[in-house]
């Protein structure tokens, strides 16, 4: 499986752009900063790798091993989640997916 963030209000149909911060009103179509997420996407990845990295079995052995990030630009009803920008270079977003995973590695 691979984790995104969807441009939609929750419901059993995603109609992309039909939720309280549309993609394409966004600068880039990516994920707005809110209160929630005050850096967006990112602050999505660190929060989503934090709990999966906290998860263990009954026995104290890590749950997580693996983590697909869904590297798409609004595919499926998602914002844009590229981690680099068209010129190769890592983006803000890409750079907190690599500080996450690389959390995720120390603490292994």
């Amino acid at each position: 499986n691979e984790v995104g963030m969807l441009n939609c209000p929750g419901g059993a149909i995603c109609t992309p752009d039909s939720g309280l911060y549309p993609a394409r009103q966004q600068p880039g179509h990516g994920c707005p900063s809110t209160e929630e997420l005050p850096n967006g996407l990112a602050t999505f990845i660190e929060e989503v790798l934090d709990i999966s990295m906290s998860a263990r079995t009954v026995d104290g052995r890590p749950v997580l091993k693996g983590f697909s990030w869904f590297n798409m630009d609004e595919a499926g009803g998602t914002y844009n989640q590229k981690l680099q920008d068209d010129d190769g270079s890592v983006n803000k977003l890409g750079q907190a997916y690599v500080e996450a995973c690389t959390k995720w590695a120390q603490h292994a």
